[in-house]
C-alpha cells in the first residue's frame, strides 16, 4: 500500500457527518446549543443513540474509510485489510477547498475537495477537525515540495 520511504504523517477517519443522518444530528445537535444548556443536554439525550448508530455504521468491514496523509501523497483508503481507492501525489494537488454542509459546522467537520488545476480530482466527505487537516496537507505538501527541489540542486 505504502511506497518504499514512504511515511504516514496523518490518519484521519471521517466523522458522521458524511452521511446525511450524521449531517442532520449535527443540525439538531447546533439548534440545541444555540437554545442553551438545558436544550443541549435534553436533546443530546435523545441524539446519543442516534449519533452511535452512524459512528458504527462507519466501521463496516468492507467499507470502513480513512484519509492518509503521508510524505508522498495523499490517500483514500477502504476496508479493514487496506486498499488504496484513491491516490494523488503532492505534485499533482494544487489546491483543497473546504465545503460545509448544513449540519457539519456543529461538528467541527468539512467535506475536502482536492483539485488539480481547475479539475476536481475527489472529496473527501465528513473531514474532522477540517482545519488541522487542511493545515497539515499544506504543510506536508510543502516540505515534499522543498525536499524535491533540494535534491534537484543537488544533482545539478
Amino acid at each position: 500500500m505504502l511506497m518504499p520511504n514512504e511515511q504516514v504523517v496523518k490518519v484521519v477517519w471521517p466523522s458522521i457527518t458524511a452521511w446525511p443522518l450524521g449531517r442532520w444530528v449535527g443540525r439538531v445537535w447546533g439548534w440545541a446549543l444555540a437554545r442553551g444548556p438545558l436544550a443541549a443536554l435534553c436533546v443530546g439525550f435523545f441524539l446519543a443513540p442516534v449519533a452511535a448508530l452512524v459512528y458504527l455504521w462507519r466501521l463496516r468491514p468492507r467499507r470502513c474509510r480513512r484519509y492518509l496523509v503521508t510524505s508522498e501523497r495523499l490517500l483514500l483508503v477502504e476496508g479493514l485489510i487496506a486498499r488504496v481507492v484513491w491516490d494523488a501525489p503532492w505534485s499533482q494537488i494544487s489546491r483543497l477547498e473546504v465545503v460545509t454542509h448544513p449540519g457539519q459546522v456543529a461538528l467541527q467537520a468539512g467535506d475536502v475537495q482536492v483539485y488539480e488545476g481547475d479539475r476536481m480530482l475527489f472529496t473527501l466527505p465528513g473531514v474532522s477537525l477540517v482545519e488541522n487537516f487542511i493545515r497539515i496537507c499544506h504543510r506536508t505538501q510543502q516540505a515534499k515540495l522543498q525536499v524535491s527541489q533540494l535534491r534537484q540542486r543537488r544533482r545539478a
